[in-house]
């Protein structure tokens, strides 16, 4: 679904929190109250003392799979936002995916913004990205999938923060990596028309809806690139095609018809 659909809507939080001029809604999980409207898996786990400065936190274990996270609504005047979030991974082998999803019907339908899947072992990031506030409630949710086999990952996630009007230290769709799909909708043959206007090293991911990696290439490193892919194999549906630099981040849906 577009994210350009108009929305109006009014700001709902915890009413015990006190926001700042920017913060239009934030999340620490250091109390079971502050989120017991939000949607959990059965198998998530709200776990203690070692978050973000030591702080209560809620994590996906690797023992069980299609696990998820949903906050509940969040309603937000029409604005520009940043949404951000710190998570860590507790090892680099066997790699788990994480996908977030957006969703601006609160829950009827889910856009995913881009999957989480490099571990970084123990080590808190913040991520981040910009969005137009488009109408109604909107949710986000991270989809945790994992492969089952140990080592494997925890995904720890904390932090979560809403604020109004910020710019800096975006996790976005790039300025520098402009890509065009065609077609799209395909029956699996699809090119991909790059432009890396820095000559940005970096890689492209294709990963399913259950965040399954299922192709992967590295960015070429050239100006303008056309780069041909084959998924004809693949059952129809939606799949997230992702390219990441060290500097930028670029997601799309591609449909197989």
């Amino acid at each position: 679904m577009s994210l350009h659909k108009k929305i109006i809507i009014l700001i709902a939080c915890c009413s015990t929190l006190t926001l700042n001029a920017q913060t239009i809604f934030q999340e620490d999980f250091n109390t079971e109250a502050s989120f017991s409207s939000w949607n959990l898996s059965s198998k998530v786990e709200h776990a203690l003392w070692l978050g973000k400065d030591n702080s209560k936190y809620v994590r996906f274990h690797p023992n069980f799979q299609n696990q998820f996270i949903e906050t509940a609504g969040i309603n937000l005047p029409a604005a520009n936002y940043t949404f951000s979030f710190d998570w860590n991974q507790a090892r680099q082998q066997n790699t788990d995916s994480v996908n977030l999803q957006l969703s601006i019907d609160n829950g009827t339908s889910w856009q995913t913004m881009y999957a989480i899947y490099n571990g970084n072992n123990r080590t808190w990031q913040t991520d981040s990205f910009a969005f137009n506030s488009t109408g109604g409630s909107i949710k986000f949710r991270w989809n945790y999938f994992s492969t089952g086999n140990f080592p494997s990952q925890y995904f720890n996630l904390d932090n979560i923060l809403i604020k109004k009007n910020t710019t800096t230290g975006i996790r976005n769709n790039s300025t520098d990596i402009i890509t065009e799909v065609f077609p799209n909708p395909n029956n699996g043959n699809f090119q991909l028309k790059i432009n890396n206007a820095k000559s940005q090293n970096g890689n492209i991911f294709i990963y399913n809806m259950q965040g399954e990696l299922i192709y992967q290439q590295n960015l070429p490193v050239v100006t303008q690139s056309l780069v041909q892919i084959d998924l004809s194999i693949l059952s129809k549906g939606s799949y997230l095609l992702n390219i990441e630099t060290n500097e930028n981040n670029y997601s799309k849906t591609i449909i197989l018809q």
